[in-house]
């Protein structure tokens, strides 16, 4: 186990992670300057709500899917399982419709934004997506991992070429959410039909078996979907949908930071696993050594770099009004983001030693602090508000796991690393604060990332050269 094999089998992830973030900057420029600011707060949060809903609709049967399917003779595994989401899509679905034409969660400027027709959408993408889950992670759990992954981008690249379609021809969010459902269901006929020879007549075999697996990690992963989304829902209730916009587009600038981490997924988890379990926890604590040296050298000067670019980037993808008000939730957003990294990567030892009521309960914790501050902090000072909600969450999360990982493990964070980075990246950060380029946010935009990676590196090699060049031969 080592980083660079970690690395360079996460090509096709890496893909998987780069559409995600174009998707989400397309999305971001459409909505807010086609349709409007408020049609994106709109958007963010029907999808928070979406988020929410799909988890606890899904009861996780993927992970019995993945756990089970390889392993039984039970042929009909998964039409048993698909059989039980499409029970609990349509129920989870009929509770959302009532919650929402009741007016319980979002308000009622949003219900008028949205109409019957965006209220009806809602809970069709709900079932359409809790069955999909089902649908590509079918290939996942035979072992197809790069049919998992192809099934993935089509689903990506799908919606998007429907939302910007829909976009063009009827220029109302109602009618895009309706697109993204019909676009969905037609993935999932096109799955089905795929894959075919894996389905059959149900015969619940098994059934109590699988849910009693699956079920006890909803907790987990609800509240890992609480603390992503939650704090969109609190702000549309208490300050509104342009509020919403303001903070889901910085959020998702933020947010590459900690995706830099989930490239390394699929290879870290089973590296970890099988170097555990064959007691190889040396391996292990050098693997994590040298991926938090790797990551703070990237990580920390991304930090000082989206702060850097964050108006001109935002006003090429958003509005003005978003770019002016972003400095404040871009660097406390990205700092929670980059601290988010690290509970990514430490989530993989309690996974190893079988530890996952651990990792629950923290993650319990984490959205019970995440809801109980926006609830608190919100209403008090809004955006800022839910950007101090985050950055106190991704502390107790990261901190909870970092120092699990430590005492297993041993592997900590290189202090000498994370100084040298630190220091280079303020340097670097300052440096081009001094010497503005005074063009256009495009110009500005690239010129920064060029200037500011020759000046990083640079600065980086003369102060610790011996460290960098460690890397390097580590990586390369």
């Amino acid at each position: 186990m080592n980083i660079r094999s970690i690395l360079t089998d996460s090509v096709y992830s890496m893909f998987r992670i780069t559409i995600t973030i174009f998707k989400g900057i397309i999305y971001i420029y459409i909505l807010t300057n086609w349709l409007s600011e408020e049609a994106y707060g709109v958007w963010a949060t029907v999808f928070a709500i979406i988020g929410i809903s799909t988890v606890i609709g899904n009861f996780h049967l993927q992970g019995s899917l993945i756990r089970y399917m390889s392993t039984s003779t039970n042929n009909r595994i998964f039409s048993n399982l698909l059989s039980i989401s499409i029970f609990s899509s349509i129920s989870m679905a009929i509770i959302v419709y009532y919650i929402l034409s009741n007016g319980l969660i979002l308000s009622s400027s949003n219900i008028n934004f949205l109409g019957p027709v965006g209220i009806a959408a809602i809970p069709i993408i709900i079932i359409a997506k809790i069955h999909n889950i089902m649908l590509i992670n079918l290939p996942r759990s035979l072992g197809e991992i790069r049919s998992y992954e192809f099934l993935y981008v089509m689903n990506i690249l799908a919606e998007l070429v429907a939302v910007i379609i829909s976009s063009i021809y009827f220029n109302k969010l109602s009618k895009i959410l309706l697109s993204i459902g019909f676009i969905i269901i037609s993935l999932n006929t096109l799955y089905v039909f795929m894959y075919r020879d894996h389905i059959s007549v149900p015969d619940f075999q098994n059934t109590g078996q699988h849910l009693r697996f699956s079920i006890p990690m909803v907790p987990r992963e609800l509240s890992k979907s609480v603390i992503t989304n939650a704090d969109k829902i609190i702000i549309s209730i208490f300050v509104g949908p342009i509020a919403v916009a303001i903070y889901a587009a910085c959020l998702g600038v933020g947010g590459i930071i900690s995706k830099l981490t989930n490239v390394i997924t699929p290879t870290l988890y089973p590296q970890v696993v099988e170097a555990w379990e064959s007691d190889n926890h040396d391996a292990v604590q050098d693997a994590y050594y040298d991926l938090y040296a790797a990551y703070a050298v990237v990580g920390i000067p991304s930090v000082f770099g989206l702060i850097l670019v964050s108006n001109d980037l935002l006003t090429l993808i958003s509005t003005e009004r978003i770019a002016e008000k972003s400095l404040v939730p871009i660097i406390g957003l990205s700092v929670a983001m980059y601290l988010k990294g690290y509970a990514n990567m430490n989530t993989y030892v309690f996974t190893a030693r079988e530890e996952t009521q651990k990792l629950g309960g923290v993650n319990l914790i984490g959205a019970g602090s995440n809801v109980v501050l926006n609830l608190v902090l919100v209403p008090i000072w809004g955006i800022a508000g839910a950007v101090l909600a985050s950055i106190m969450t991704a502390i107790i999360i990261s901190g909870y796991t970092q120092f699990y990982v430590l005492k297993y493990v041993g592997a900590s964070i290189s202090n000498t690393v994370v100084f040298f980075s630190a220091v280079s990246s303020l340097l670097m950060f300052v440096i081009l604060q001094l010497f503005p380029l005074e063009s256009s946010p495009l110009v500005n935009l690239l010129g920064h990332l060029l200037f500011g990676i020759i000046l990083y590196f640079g600065i980086f090699y003369i102060l610790a050269q011996d460290e960098l060049l460690y890397l390097k031969n580590k990586l390369i």
